[in-house]
């Protein structure tokens, strides 16, 4: 894997010289997911947890449930970036070359999400040593707490790290697209950059 850091041209051309690997390329969303949504659900239990006890009456009883199940649901978060991605790189494939190596395709999108798991790991590590911010209100109802408490962690410098290297990574993965669209389906530089960038775009626009 260290060749698709440095080389990644030549990374996917010897993957093309070799047999698919369908464990691992459909694998790495899968495990991002995992890790991913390991760290919004101890994120999401702490906070909601430090903000029931800042309230006077505390969060209504299912707000707890609420956060761990959307951070359980984040876990498909990654494997549909994956299949959307996917679809975008088989569809450009088609239509402006038709390689016949779609399978190939979906199979080096897969291997490209390698590129996101710095940011999940960091994020994951941000989770267990995150401390939930302290916030003094001068009124106590629901609407001023969630307000001034979402702010508070919009600039944690720990959180707005983790989402910076998440576009980071976003950027790195979209390259990586870009490299694969040359490779395997031989198309243009300029052309392969212009439908990187489209996924980057769509992928960014609903991205935390």
């Amino acid at each position: 894997m260290l060749t698709l850091v440095l080389a990644p041209v030549r990374f996917f051309t010897e993957r093309l010289e070799r047999p698919p690997r369908w464990g691992i390329a459909l694998g790495v969303p899968v495990l991002c997911g995992v890790l991913d949504m390991t760290a919004m659900l101890i994120l999401g239990t702490r906070s909601t947890a430090n903000v029931n006890a800042l309230l006077p009456g505390g969060l209504p009883g299912g707000a707890l449930l609420a956060t761990r199940v959307s951070a359980v649901l984040s876990v498909v978060g990654f494997p549909l970036y994956f299949a959307l991605s996917a679809l975008v790189l088989t569809s450009a494939d088609v239509l402006l070359r038709d390689s016949r190596r779609q399978g190939r395709l979906v199979e080096c999108a897969g291997l490209a999400f390698v590129s996101f798991l710095p940011a999940c790991v960091f994020t994951l590590i941000v989770a267990f040593v995150w401390t939930p911010p302290r916030v003094d209100f001068l009124e106590r109802d629901m609407a001023s707490v969630l307000a001034a408490y979402g702010d508070a962690m919009k600039a944690d410098p720990f959180l707005a790290t983790a989402s910076l290297l998440y576009y980071m990574c976003l950027g790195w993965c979209s390259i990586l697209f870009g490299v694969i669209l040359t490779v395997v389906s031989g198309l243009e530089k300029h052309v392969a950059g212009i439908v990187a960038a489209a996924i980057f775009l769509s992928l960014s626009s609903f991205w935390r």
